[in-house]
């Protein structure tokens, strides 16, 4: 885990607090490993946060959920790798088409992990 992820966790969500932008009762983070060394963090919010992008996520998706220590995170990459692989041929018979390079890194964490 980046030495800096919680600083940057628990200020990104103070801005968000400040903007009265946070979802009441709930948060979620998406996480996008870029590269080994950058990560790209997607905050649920209510409204636009001055200062901040804001990138809209449409479309269908597939989750899966994990848990563990951060050094876990290689092989639920690969078990994810799996899975996909696995749906891809029970429904390509139905046209479905899985990203696999696209969805395999991306992936549900919280602000306390």
């Amino acid at each position: 885990m980046p030495l800096n992820m919680g600083k940057v966790m628990s200020s990104v969500m103070s801005i968000i607090n400040k903007a009265q932008a946070e979802v009441p009762d709930r948060y979620l983070i998406l996480s996008h490993d870029v590269s080994p060394w950058r990560c790209e963090h997607y905050f649920l919010v209510t409204k636009e946060v001055k200062g901040m992008e804001i990138t809209k996520l449409s479309g269908t998706f597939l989750t899966k959920v994990f848990e563990g220590g951060f050094k876990e995170i290689p092989n639920w990459m690969k078990e994810m790798d799996a899975y996909l692989y696995i749906l891809f041929f029970i429904f390509r018979e139905q046209a479905i088409y899985l990203r696999l390079k696209t969805l395999n890194s991306l992936f549900i964490t919280c602000l306390f992990c």
